[in-house]
């Protein structure tokens, strides 16, 4: 009998705006389904949103790999959760945020009830590097305080998806397990060939930045570098708008960039159209001020897309290989000169790039053993088998 891993997460599909998350746990799900039964219990609305799906509410439905449970907003609550898990009765209880309100709530639920506690873990997602603590600072460091003082998470163990995330949880959790496991990409059904030659017109380049809108990613500093860059770019940008006074501020910026470069919010890609959009771009641009995994970059990288990113990801030695770069953000004038590099070749030289970006994932990326290291973590956290 397969295990049984349960998920409450407040956003997942059919929805398109949860962001990195909900394609964690798809991908995880379709990588590792063969090993076990998922049970995802979500709101029945999408992020941003209040219009509700067309699927039934309170019960379990069979999706193609996994079983899910869309609750009505306002009873998306612990109550009902746990109700649900009381039903259930899986072996592992798998948080996919360590801030989150119903996280928390979970986790105080554990205090009082060691059977629960004991099937918990949590993957932050990146909520503990630097860049992310550094968002809504004090109130993060008030409740890390607090959960320090009262050892609520003394016995949860976490993941991690890097080494990197690995020291920075254990930076605050000094005694708590952490397992590592690379997040895993979406099972690709329309690969890109890295030897199709697109036309590349010397002096101008299609660039493109997705990601949630929001302070983290930074698209107000991909605005501020494009405004020096020469030559003529198109920067189209996609995603949910998660932060709407600093989406005003990004469009101020964009108002003021010279005419050689042209702004266009392209809105929301379906999940399962992003790396077929992103294969018609250029370069990918994400000066990031962190990343646990950052699923855009794999994408473009498996779409043969050159990125130009920060260098707060898992992404590193890309020039390297001829598939991008990797740039300190305090260096602004850097991010232009790539830019204007990529404005300035020519088709061969993209497509020479391109192969350089399929080499870089071939020798960066062990789908194989990263599920095997996901696997391992659930089959060993597995407590009633």
């Amino acid at each position: 009998m397969k295990r049984k891993i349960f998920i409450p997460i407040p956003y997942f599909l059919p929805g398109e705006n949860g962001g990195g998350p909900v394609r964690s746990i798809i991908n995880l799900i379709d990588h590792s389904c063969n090993y076990f039964d998922y049970y995802v219990i979500t709101k029945n609305t999408d992020f941003n949103s209040s219009i509700q799906y067309d699927l039934p509410c309170n019960t379990w439905i069979q999706m193609s790999n996994y079983k899910v449970c869309y609750l009505i907003a306002n009873r998306f609550n612990l109550s009902s959760i746990v109700n649900q898990y009381n039903s259930i009765q899986p072996n592992v209880i798998y948080l996919n945020s360590f801030f989150s309100s119903m996280s928390i709530k979970l986790v105080l639920f554990s205090i009082f009830n060691k059977e629960f506690l004991n099937k918990l873990v949590i993957s932050p997602r990146g909520e503990f590097s630097k860049g992310a603590l550094s968002q809504k600072k004090f109130k993060k460091q008030f409740f890390l305080r607090i959960a320090q003082i009262t050892g609520m998470y003394r016995s949860v163990p976490f993941i991690a998806s890097t080494t990197l995330e690995c020291e920075d949880i254990k930076s605050i959790f000094k005694n708590n397990t952490v397992h590592i496991a690379m997040n895993l990409p979406a099972i690709n059904k329309f690969p890109i060939k890295a030897n199709v030659q697109n036309k590349k017109e010397v002096g101008s380049a299609k660039i493109l930045f997705i990601s949630r809108i929001n302070r983290m990613k930074n698209l107000d500093y991909a605005l501020v570098v494009l405004k020096g860059v020469l030559g003529n770019v198109s920067f189209d940008v996609y995603g949910p708008i998660e932060d709407n006074d600093y989406y005003q501020d990004c469009l101020q910026l964009a108002k003021g960039l010279p005419e050689n470069i042209t702004f266009s919010y392209k809105g929301v890609l379906k999940n399962d159209l992003v790396i077929q959009k992103i294969a018609e771009y250029d370069a990918l641009l994400l000066p990031t001020k962190g990343e646990n995994y950052g699923h855009v970059i794999v994408e473009a990288l498996t779409a043969c897309v050159p990125v130009i990113i920060s260098d707060n990801t898992p992404w590193n030695n890309l020039e390297h290989f001829n598939a991008g770069y990797n740039i300190d953000l305090s260096d602004l004038t850097k991010f232009r000169e790539k830019i204007e590099k990529i404005v300035s070749m020519n088709s061969d030289e993209m497509l020479m790039m391109k192969r350089g970006v399929k080499d870089y994932l071939s020798n960066n990326l062990d789908i194989n053993e990263n599920t095997k290291d996901n696997i391992n973590i659930f089959l060993n956290l597995s407590v009633n088998d």
